[in-house]
C-alpha cells in the first residue's frame, strides 16, 4: 500500500490535469447539461445555459467553462433599440411615458425628460421635447407661451425681473447702490421688483454707494437721495441750504462735509479752510468758535463787531457806542491808523532801551484795533452829522455826539455866513480863581 503522502500528491496532479481541459462532454465536465450553444439569441439575452457564452472573438455563442475559458468569453454586445425604448435586463423595452425617452440605439437608455423649468410637465418620449408645462418652477416664466422650452424666462434675475408682460432691467433702473437685486413681493402674478442688497443692516446708507442714501425706504428706487449738496445738506428729512448758513465766506468755499463720526451718510455745513482763523474768510472776519458750519462768526470790520485782528480782541458795537446821530448818518469801523515815523523808532529801539532802564520787556502788543466813527459831513463843524440839540464837541467821533447843545436860531448872519463854521459847544470851562 502506498504510503498517504504519495496518494495526496496523485490526487493533486489528476486535479490540475483535468482544470486544464476546455471543452469536455463527460459526466460533471464542461457542458453537462445538454446546453444548445448553437441558440445565438438564448446566449444574447442570457436565456442559455451558464456553460455557453458568447466568444468576443469568433462573435459565436459557444460551450466552455467559467474556469478554463481563456478571455474568449465576454459579456455579450447590448442591443440596439428604437427611440422611445430603452435596454432593461438586457431587452429593449418602451420608456415610461410622462416621465422619460431615448433617442434609441445600441444599449439606449431610458432618462428623464428635461423640467425646463416647469413645475410639472410631460415629454414626447422619443424626442425628449416638451408637450405641456402647466406650471413654472418659483421664480421663472413661461411668457412666450410655447411649452417647448418650458418657462424660459427667469423673472427673478435683474436682468428681467418683474412678471411677464412687465419685466425690468434693474441694471438701468436702480441707481447708486452696490449690488442690484431681483427681490419677490413686487405684486401681480410673479410677485417680483428691482430691489439692492442692505446685507442685513438696517442703517439707511447700507448698500449705498458713496454719498447716497435710501430715505423714502422704497428699495426699487435705490438709494434716492444726496444729502451732501451745499444746498441741501445733512441727514435724510433734515437738509439745509448751506449758503444761507455759512457766514462771511466766499460762496466758492463753502462745503458740505461728511460728519465722520456718525455710521450713517449724515453730512453738515463747512467750508474750505486749510490754515487758522480767517484763513477761508472774507476778509475781516474770523473762525473762532472751531464750528465750521456757521462760517466765521466772528467779523472785526463791522460797525456790529469793531475790534483788531484776532479772536481775542474786545469787539465793539459802534451802533450802540456812536450815539446821537442825525438821520441816515452812516456809523462807521475804520481800520487802524498806519504807525507814525516816531512809533516805529521806539519800537526798533525798544530792545536797546528796556534793558537800560531795568523794567521788564512790556507784553507784546495786541494787533492795531479799529475804532468807531460816523461819516461826518463837515469834519469841521461839532454839529455836522449829529441830531437836533447834539454836537461833537469833545472830536472823538468814537462815541458820536456826546454834548447836548441849545439850537442857535436861525439869523440873517447865519444865513448870509452859513458857508462860514459857527461853534454851537459850550466855550471850556475855566478854573476858578483865587479870591486875593
Amino acid at each position: 500500500m502506498a504510503p498517504r503522502g504519495a496518494l495526496l500528491v496523485l490526487a493533486s496532479l489528476l486535479l490540475a490535469a483535468s482544470s486544464a481541459v476546455a471543452w469536455s462532454s463527460g459526466r460533471g465536465g464542461c457542458g453537462n447539461g445538454g446546453c444548445s450553444c448553437s441558440n445565438k439569441s438564448s446566449c444574447l439575452t442570457g436565456k442559455a445555459k451558464k456553460d455557453c457564452c458568447w466568444n468576443a472573438t469568433s462573435n459565436t455563442c459557444q460551450r466552455a467553462c467559467a474556469a478554463s475559458a481563456g478571455g474568449l468569453c465576454a459579456p455579450p454586445p447590448p442591443p440596439t433599440c428604437r427611440p422611445g425604448f430603452g435596454v432593461v435586463k438586457g431587452v429593449c423595452k418602451p420608456c415610461p411615458k410622462n416621465g422619460t425617452w431615448s433617442p434609441g440605439g445600441v444599449g439606449a437608455v431610458c432618462q428623464p425628460c428635461e423640467s425646463r423649468n416647469c413645475g410639472s410637465w410631460t415629454c414626447d418620449a422619443k424626442t425628449g421635447k416638451t408637450l405641456t408645462c402647466s406650471s413654472c418652477a418659483a421664480g421663472f416664466g413661461d411668457c412666450n407661451g410655447d411649452p417647448a422650452d418650458g418657462c424660459e424666462v427667469r423673472i427673478s434675475a435683474p436682468e428681467t425681473c418683474g412678471a411677464c408682460g412687465n419685466l425690468t432691467n434693474c441694471l438701468t433702473t436702480i441707481a447708486n447702490v452696490q449690488v442690484v437685486t431681483c427681490e419677490a413681493g413686487g405684486g401681480g402674478s410673479a410677485g417680483y421688483q428691482c430691489g439692492f442688497d442692505k446685507g442685513g443692516s438696517t442703517a439707511k446708507n447700507a448698500g449705498c454707494e458713496g454719498r447716497f442714501t435710501d430715505c423714502d425706504g422704497v428699495v426699487s428706487n435705490g438709494c434716492e437721495a444726496d444729502t451732501s449738496q451745499v444746498t441741501a445738506c445733512g441727514r435724510c428729512g433734515e437738509t439745509a441750504d448751506c449758503t444761507g448758513l455759512v457766514k462771511n465766506v466766499p460762496a466758492s468755499g463753502i462745503r458740505c462735509s461728511w460728519a465722520f463720526w456718525d455710521s450713517e451718510n449724515v453730512y453738515q455745513c463747512s467750508f474750505n479752510q486749510p490754515g487758522p482763523w480767517d484763513t477761508g474768510c472774507n476778509p475781516g472776519a474770523y473762525e473762532c468758535d472751531l464750528n465750521f458750519s456757521n462760517g466765521c462768526e466772528v467779523v472785526v470790520n463791522s460797525p456790529s463787531s469793531c475790534a483788531g485782528d484776532s479772536c481775542f480782541s474786545l469787539r465793539a458795537n459802534c451802533y450802540e457806542q456812536v450815539v446821537n446821530l442825525a438821520p441816515g448818518v452812516e456809523v462807521l469801523c475804520l481800520e487802524p491808523s498806519e504807525p507814525t515815523l516816531a512809533d516805529m523808532l521806539m519800537e526798533a529801539l525798544a530792545p536797546l532801551i528796556d534793558p537800560l532802564l531795568d523794567e521788564p520787556p512790556p507784553p507784546p502788543p495786541l494787533p492795531p484795533s479799529r475804532t468807531c466813527a460816523y461819516a461826518k459831513p463837515n469834519p469841521s463843524d461839532p454839529a455836522s452829522g449829529c441830531a437836533t440839540g447834539w454836537a461833537d464837541c469833545d472830536g472823538d467821533m468814537a462815541n458820536g455826539c456826546e454834548t447836548p447843545v441849545a439850537p442857535e436860531p436861525p439869523t440873517h448872519r447865519r444865513r448870509l455866513f452859513q458857508f462860514m463854521t459857527l461853534s454851537v459847544c459850550p466855550p471850556p470851562s475855566q478854573p476858578e480863581r483865587p479870591i486875593p
